[in-house]
């Protein structure tokens, strides 16, 4: 039914308060630093906080969103369609792979995190300080 929407909606949104939060804590704090400490240009210390920015999101929820897609996928390709909880990812997980599991695939997320977010932040300052 229509419940199935919102399966994995809930580490879904644990995930990106948490990721969202370390972001832009990262891109701030980075800035000042690079700026003040070593005389950054606004331009180069956005390219590396937001760069940085984005590899902290990933690293901080990543698995939080690793057990909301499961969830997700789950819904489409199993039988049971979305009977099971958040906790019941994090079990399986464990069990099959051990604490590292939490973290599969977290390289190619990390690769793409920085000139992603790099290309984020350094687009949204130079759209600011043209207004």
């Amino acid at each position: 039914g229509y419940m199935g929407l919102y399966t994995g909606g809930v580490p879904t949104f644990i995930g990106t308060t948490i990721g969202y939060g370390f972001r832009f804590m990262t891109y701030d704090v980075t800035v000042a630093y690079m700026q003040s400490d070593y005389g950054w240009s606004r331009v180069g210390a956005s390219i590396v906080g937001g760069g940085l920015a984005g590899m902290v999101t990933w690293l901080s929820h990543y698995p939080m969103d690793l057990v909301g897609s499961k969830m997700m996928a789950d819904v489409v390709l199993n039988s049971e369609r979305g009977k099971k909880g958040m906790m019941h990812y994090f079990k399986t997980i464990y069990r099959e792979q051990g604490y590292r599991g939490y973290f599969r695939g977290l390289g190619p997320c990390l690769l793409r995190g920085f000139p992603v977010n790099a290309t984020i932040f350094l687009t949204y300052e130079l759209c600011m300080n043209e207004g």
